[in-house]
């Protein structure tokens, strides 16, 4: 088994032997507690942030369902039905422009 000497100041040069093993077994321990004190603070926060959450998304929702008139889906349905118009001309316009192509090359 290998042995590591450690020197602290609070020994006052009184020098101490740690195996490694031990060593190892003191980080872990220090690992797991910092992890599990995390995870505690974790979960006092969820509960915050989840209502946060519901109430935020919860508003939009409200606000969305209170805008949406007979005036407002007029307005949308006109703006999808000119977006549609325009690609539909586009399509046309790309057909005619073929078709005179292969016109002249003929």
């Amino acid at each position: 088994m290998a042995v590591l000497s450690l020197r602290t100041e609070a020994e006052c040069g009184f020098q101490s032997q740690i195996s490694i093993r031990e060593g190892i077994a003191v980080a872990k321990t220090s690992v797991t507690a910092a992890a599990l004190k995390i995870a505690e603070e974790a979960a006092a926060i969820a509960p915050a942030v989840a209502l946060t959450s519901a109430l935020a998304g919860g508003s939009f929702y409200l606000y969305k369902r209170l805008t949406w008139t007979n005036k407002a889906k007029e307005i949308e349905f006109k703006r999808q039905f000119v977006a549609h118009v325009i690609k539909k001309e586009q399509l046309i316009v790309d057909s005619t422009s073929v078709n005179c192509s292969k016109q002249v090359e003929q």
